[in-house]
C-alpha cells in the first residue's frame, strides 16, 4: 500500500502502529484494527502525516482520547492520527495554563489545583483530552470550556495559528473548530487564584457525584447524551419508561432493570460517512435481542414512536413514513443507525429480524 510505505519513510517508526486495534484507543473499548495509527509528538509530524495520506489518496482522521467515538468492528481504513501522550505537555505561568491537545482534562485539573488555580474543578472529571474538549466546548456541572478558555492553537490550512476564544463561536457542544474542521494543537486557559485544599475538596465532590450517577467501573464515555433545549435527557428517558432498559450485551439478551439505574437507557450513533440512515428492527419474539453490534459496532436501543418522532427531526431526516405508521403508537422496537444501509440490513436480517429503513 502506497500510504504505508510513505508513512514508514516519513514518520518515526516507534509511534507508527500498523493494524492497531482501536479498542485500545476508545473508552468504550471497542473497535477493529486501524490500517495505520500514528501518534505525533509535534505539529510538524502531524502535518507530515496528513500530507502522506492526502498525497497517496488515503482517508485520514484525527482523534483525541477516544471518549466521544464508537468504532465499528471492521476497523478504520487509511490513516488514524491520535493526539495522545506524545502531545500532552502542560505549562503554567502565573494564572495562565497552556496544555497540548493530547493532555487529559484530569491532568490539567490536577496541575492547576497543585498550583492553586481554580476554574477547572468541574471540567477535570470529563474523560477527554484538551483538543476534543476545546473543539466541542465540553462541559459539566454548569461549567464549560468557554468559561476558562482564552485561545487555541489550531492547524489551519497546514499552518499553526492562534485563535482567540471569542472568535470561535463556542456554544453548547459546538464551535467553529468543529464546523470548519480545524485541528486543535494546544489550548490556553486563564484561571483564578485559590486555595489548593479547597480546590481539591471541590474536585473530590464532583468525583463523588460522578461515581453516584455513572458506571465508572465499566467502559463508557461518561455522559452520553446531548441535552435537548429545555429538557434533560435523564428525565426524557425515565418519562419514556426506558430507565434501566438494556438491549444486548455479553449475554445477548434483552432485560429491564437487571443492570441497575446507572445503565444508560439508549444510545444512538451516526457515522460520519452516512449520518442519515436509520434502521428500524422488529424482533421476532420478545425474548430475542438485536445485540449491540448488528451494524458494525453501533449501539442498539429500544425506542417508541413518540421518541422516534422527536429523533428524526433532531437528526435532520425527513421520514418516508411517520413514526406511528412504522412503529404503531404503542409499539417499542430497537433501532440502529448504521454505517450503510446494505451492511446494517444484512447483519440484522442474518440474525432473524426484519427491517424498515427511514431516510437516505
Amino acid at each position: 500500500m502506497k500510504l504505508i510505505t510513505r508513512l514508514q519513510n516519513d514518520l518515526p517508526a516507534e509511534r507508527l502502529l500498523l493494524g492497531e486495534p482501536m479498542s485500545r484507543h476508545t473508552s468504550f473499548r471497542i473497535g477493529g484494527a486501524a490500517d495505520a495509527l500514528f501518534l505525533p509528538a509535534t505539529a510538524e509530524e502531524l502535518t507530515r502525516a496528513i500530507a502522506a495520506a492526502e498525497e497517496t489518496g488515503a482517508p485520514w482522521r484525527v482523534l483525541g482520547n477516544g471518549t466521544n467515538v464508537l468504532v465499528r468492528d471492521g476497523g478504520l481504513r487509511g490513516l488514524t492520527i491520535v493526539l495522545g501522550e506524545p502531545m500532552s505537555g502542560v505549562r503554567i505561568e502565573g494564572r495562565r495554563v497552556t496544555a497540548q491537545a493530547g493532555a487529559l482534562l484530569s491532568r490539567v485539573g490536577r496541575e492547576a489545583q497543585r498550583a492553586g488555580l481554580q476554574g477547572m474543578a468541574a471540567l477535570s472529571g470529563i474523560p477527554g483530552s484538551v483538543g476534543g474538549a476545546a473543539a466541542m466546548n465540553a462541559g459539566a456541572y454548569g461549567s464549560e470550556m468557554k468559561d476558562v478558555l482564552t485561545r487555541v492553537l489550531a492547524l489551519e490550512n497546514g499552518q499553526p495559528v492562534w485563535l482567540d476564544a471569542d472568535a470561535l463561536a463556542l456554544s453548547y457542544r459546538d464551535s467553529l473548530i468543529l464546523r470548519h474542521g480545524l485541528i486543535v494543537l494546544a489550548a490556553e486557559f486563564e484561571l483564578q487564584g485559590g486555595d489548593p485544599d479547597a480546590i481539591q475538596a471541590e474536585m473530590a465532590d464532583y468525583a463523588a457525584r460522578r461515581r453516584e450517577k455513572q458506571p465508572l467501573n465499566m467502559p463508557s464515555a461518561g455522559s452520553t447524551f446531548k441535552r435537548p433545549a429545555g429538557h434533560f435527557a435523564g428525565a426524557l428517558i425515565e418519562g419514556a419508561g426506558l430507565k434501566g432498559y438494556r438491549v444486548g450485551g455479553k449475554t445477548g439478551t434483552a432485560d429491564k432493570g437487571q443492570t441497575g439505574d446507572l445503565v444508560v437507557s439508549f444510545v444512538s450513533f451516526a457515522p460520519a460517512d452516512d449520518p442519515q440512515v436509520i434502521i428500524l428492527v422488529t424482533m421476532d419474539t420478545p425474548s430475542r435481542s438485536a445485540g449491540t453490534s448488528v451494524s458494525g459496532g453501533s449501539m442498539v436501543a429500544p425506542v417508541n414512536s413518540k421518541i422516534m418522532a422527536d429523533i428524526l427531526p433532531y437528526l435532520g431526516i425527513e421520514p418516508t413514513y411517520s413514526a406511528e405508521e412504522l412503529l404503531g403508537a404503542d409499539t417499542t422496537v430497537p433501532y440502529v443507525i448504521g454505517s450503510s444501509v446494505e451492511d446494517a440490513k444484512s447483519r440484522v436480517e442474518s440474525r432473524g429480524f426484519t427491517c424498515k429503513v427511514v431516510g437516505s
